[in-house]
């Protein structure tokens, strides 16, 4: 438990992510693509992904209610 606390404000992979806030890494790739969810791009390329997982938790409760769901994206 302390390591996720720990992890919360940290950049992390979206596999690492994804349970912490209650989704899967797919959809947490895709919300990203959306700009549902912030992300911060890493390499040369800007290929990789990662998620600072208080950043996302925080931008999906303030996600207004008729927004769709992340399935519908």
């Amino acid at each position: 438990m302390e390591a996720d606390h720990m992890q919360e404000d940290k950049p992390v992979f979206a596999r690492q992510c994804a349970p912490m806030v209650g989704t899967s890494p797919g959809e947490l790739y895709r919300m990203a693509r959306k700009n549902i969810v912030p992300c911060q791009r890493t390499g040369v390329k800007g290929r990789g992904v990662r998620f600072i997982p208080k950043d996302v938790r925080l931008a999906l409760q303030q996600r207004p209610a008729w927004a769709p769901s992340a399935h519908n994206i």
